[in-house]
């Protein structure tokens, strides 16, 4: 748990480019095209797909924003 906490929520330290690749970009890929798929096909057209749009929202984007000034932090690029 203390990892995922130090990957996903916060702020300071570093991360490899493994594990960013493998623990970001892939999970954030798949869950993108999932969603995509699920728009597309009609599942997400009731009234609370605003919500899992929502919801998608906040959890992609924060720890993207951590994940991504980790890997900056790496490339000596203030975060």
């Amino acid at each position: 748990m203390a990892r995922f906490v130090d990957l996903y929520l916060s702020l300071q330290g570093r991360t490899s480019r493994r594990d960013y690749w493998l623990y970001w970009v892939l999970p954030s890929v798949v869950i993108v095209w999932v969603l995509e798929s699920a728009l597309n096909h009609g599942l997400l057209r009731h009234p609370g797909s605003i919500i899992v749009l929502i919801f998608y929202l906040f959890v992609i984007t924060w720890p993207g924003i951590a994940v991504s000034v980790k890997r900056w932090h790496d490339i000596d690029v203030s975060g």
